[in-house]
């Protein structure tokens, strides 16, 4: 899937990019809207899943593999 061309569609290859990415980490999309630089830490990505934020706060610290840096 993150091999396939998009042929000149800048908008597929968006959406493409964003599901690979999610599939990558195991977020929601409304966690990964809410990501930036910060949540990069070393070769990790940390957020709190919004799912579980209003019962209780957990921090998710995932690494992430060479493919998620492309």
């Amino acid at each position: 899937m993150a091999e396939a061309d998009m042929g000149d569609d800048k908008q597929l290859e968006t959406q493409r990019d964003i599901f690979v990415f999610q599939c990558m980490i195991g977020c929601r999309v409304s966690d990964l809207y809410k990501m930036t630089y910060a949540n990069i830490i070393g070769d990790c990505i940390e957020y709190v899943p919004r799912k579980t934020r209003d019962d209780r706060v957990v921090t998710v610290l995932v690494p992430l593999i060479d493919a998620a840096f492309v």
